[in-house]
C-alpha cells in the first residue's frame, strides 16, 4: 500500500473513533463504513487540500469549483454520519440520493445497502455526474447508478425506496420525493429555512418526523421550468430569534396550522406544520453545534402534509 494510502487509513481512523466517542456515530454498521471509504480518493487528482484536512471531522471540502463559484462540496465528516444515522440503510435497501456531488457519499450507501441493495444517485451538473460516475467505477462502487438529472425530479424509474437522502438544501419538499419513498420509508434532508437536518418517516399523506441536526448545504439546484413550478413564494419578514441561531420566521409566531411561505395552490408544494415546545432551562436542542446556553423553542416533531 502506498505511504499516502496507509496514512490516510490511520487519520480516517481516527476520525472515526473521534466521532464514535463523541456520539455522533451510534451504528457500528456507519462506523465500518466510514472507516472502509477512501475519502481523499473522491478530491481531484489536483487537489491541494492536504490528507489532514481531508479527515479533519468538522470540514467540508471543495470538490468543484468554477472560477470563483463553489459549484460542489464533500460534506463535513460528522454531518455525513448524523445523516447516514437518522437514514437507518439496511442491506438489501433501494436508497435515492439527490445530488451526487463527489460520488462519496454514494460509495457509503453501497456499503450500507450491501447484500443485495441499490444506490442511485442524482446529479444536475453533467460534468460534476460525470467525475463523480468515473470515481465511483475506479474504486469499485458498481452497485450505484449515477443519473444526470433534475433532482427534484426524483428518479421515478427505479422507484420506490426504501430511503432517499438529500445533500443540498430546499425549503419545499417536491411532490416527487414523496410519491417515489415507500410507505414507512425514510426521507433526511436538509431544510434551508431553518438550517435543520430533518429525518422524516412516510406516512400515507404525509412526511412525518423531527430535526437530526444543523448545517449548511448549497442550495438544491434546479431546472429552470422546475424552479418555476416548485419555488414557494417569499416568507414573511423573519421575527426576532434565538442568539446563536437564524431568526424565527414569523409563522412559527402562529398557530400550527399558518403555512411556512408556501401557498396551496400549486400541486407540487406541500404545507408544513410545526409543534415547538419550550426547552427546560439550561437544555437546547440536540444540534450539531451546541449554541450558547437558552431556552428558546426546541423543535420536536414536524409533520409535511401534501398539498391537494
Amino acid at each position: 500500500m502506498p505511504a499516502a494510502d496507509m496514512q490516510a487509513q490511520s487519520l480516517r481512523a481516527a476520525a472515526v473513533e473521534h466521532l464514535w466517542r463523541l456520539g455522533v456515530i451510534r451504528s457500528r454498521r456507519v462506523a465500518r463504513a466510514m472507516t472502509k471509504v477512501p475519502r481523499h480518493r473522491f478530491l481531484p487528482a489536483t487537489s491541494p487540500i492536504p490528507l489532514e484536512r481531508v479527515y479533519q471531522t468538522g470540514d467540508a471540502l471543495p470538490f468543484c469549483v468554477r472560477g470563483q463559484e463553489v459549484v460542489s462540496t464533500i460534506s463535513a465528516m460528522d454531518v455525513v454520519a448524523i445523516m447516514l444515522e437518522a437514514l437507518v440503510v439496511l442491506p438489501g435497501h433501494r436508497v435515492l440520493e439527490i445530488g451526487t456531488g463527489s460520488g462519496y457519499n454514494a460509495a457509503l450507501l453501497q456499503e450500507l445497502v450491501e447484500p443485495g441493495g441499490e444506490v442511485v444517485s442524482v446529479e444536475l451538473d453533467a460534468e460534476v455526474a460525470r467525475q463523480a460516475a468515473a470515481t465511483l467505477a475506479e474504486l469499485g462502487y458498481r452497485a450505484v447508478r449515477v443519473v444526470q438529472e433534475d433532482g427534484s425530479r426524483g428518479y421515478e424509474a427505479r422507484a420506490p425506496y426504501d430511503r432517499i437522502i438529500v445533500t443540498a438544501s430546499t425549503p419545499w419538499i417536491p411532490r416527487a420525493w414523496f410519491e417515489q419513498l415507500r410507505p414507512a420509508g425514510r426521507l433526511v434532508m436538509p431544510w434551508s429555512t431553518m438550517l435543520w437536518l430533518l429525518a422524516l418517516r412516510r406516512t400515507r399523506l404525509a412526511l412525518a418526523g423531527h430535526p437530526a441536526g444543523r448545517a449548511v448545504f448549497l442550495p438544491l439546484q434546479v431546472t429552470p421550468e422546475e424552479k418555476g413550478a416548485e419555488t414557494p413564494p417569499e416568507a414573511e419578514a423573519p421575527a426576532a430569534g434565538v442568539p446563536g441561531f437564524p431568526p424565527l420566521p414569523a409563522w412559527l409566531k402562529e398557530a400550527e396550522k399558518q403555512k411556512a411561505g408556501v401557498g396551496g395552490e400549486t400541486p407540487a408544494l406541500v404545507h408544513v406544520r410545526v409543534q415547538a415546545t419550550v426547552a427546560p432551562p439550561g437544555q437546547a436542542p440536540r444540534v450539531l453545534a451546541p449554541p450558547p446556553p437558552w431556552s428558546g423553542p426546541a423543535f420536536r416533531a414536524l409533520t409535511w402534509v401534501l398539498s391537494r
